[in-house]
């Protein structure tokens, strides 16, 4: 039954018969807030698979032709181990008396007396008491570029006098026909630190000579000698000396 009291008894109805009212609240939806930090970037994932090869390309056009290369040629040229080397020698006025004609390896075809003039006009005249010297033909129109040469004395004892100086050189002379007059040319001489100063002439004392930057011309046909000589420097009196020779001509051929 019920009482004064309202109870679950009474089937939520107060003893006044009446149920209770149950309030209801409605929650409005207040304004968004603000937007939150951006989180921090994952973890990278694993690599997928690799794709299939896709089509070959079109082949491209042929590119241009490029610049022809360099056509040059290097010359050894040697005096050495016969009869000491080369025979060099000078005349009272320091001009040189005798020129050596290089082989080519160790080859050696003698040396030529040069006549009086020779030397101040650049020429050698083969005579009757003149070995023919040996000579290479020029294959094609090209331009000397450089020139090294080694000299060395050989065992040979003897002593460079006092206050003379000995400076052998090396150059080219050239034949344009087969008359065997040729012309020393110059411009190529190549002359070594000299041996002077009462040397002593015993065992193998080294003389580099070098000369680059050139540009002599030489014709396809021509005959070209290697000569090696000698100038005297502080003395009246005639000088020799026998070197062993070795060395190099750089040629370029003209385009």
């Amino acid at each position: 039954m019920c009482n004064d009291e309202c109870t679950p008894d009474c089937g939520g109805w107060g003893c006044y018969g009446q149920r209770p009212v149950k309030k209801i609240y409605v929650n409005t939806i207040g304004p968004m807030g603000p937007m939150g930090p951006a989180g921090a970037d994952g973890a990278v994932g694993p690599m997928g698979p690799a794709g299939a090869d896709g089509m070959d390309g079109a082949v491209g056009p042929m590119g241009p032709a490029g610049a022809d290369g360099s056509k040059s040629a290097v010359i050894p040229f040697s005096i050495a181990g016969v009869s000491g080397g080369a025979y060099l020698s000078s005349t009272e006025s320091g001009d040189p008396a005798t020129l050596n004609f290089s082989g080519f390896g160790n080859s050696y075809s003698g040396y030529v007396t040069l006549t009086s003039g020779d030397w101040a006009a650049q020429r050698i005249t083969f005579d009757d008491n003149n070995y023919y010297g040996c000579a290479f033909i020029m294959p094609y129109d090209g331009k000397l570029k450089s020139i090294h040469v080694l000299f060395s004395t050989s065992n040979n004892g003897g002593q460079i006098p006092a206050g003379v100086s000995l400076r052998p050189f090396a150059g080219i002379a050239v034949c344009d026909t087969d008359t065997l007059e040729y012309r020393i040319l110059p411009e190529t001489i190549t002359y070594s630190e000299p041996y002077s100063g009462e040397l002593i002439l015993d065992g193998f004392l080294l003389r580099r000579g070098q000369l680059t930057g050139l540009s002599t011309q030489i014709n396809e046909g021509a005959l070209v000698a290697i000569i090696v000589g000698m100038e005297s420097e502080g003395t009246d009196q005639q000088q020799s000396l026998n070197l062993s020779v070795s060395g190099s001509l750089y040629f370029d051929k003209d385009e």
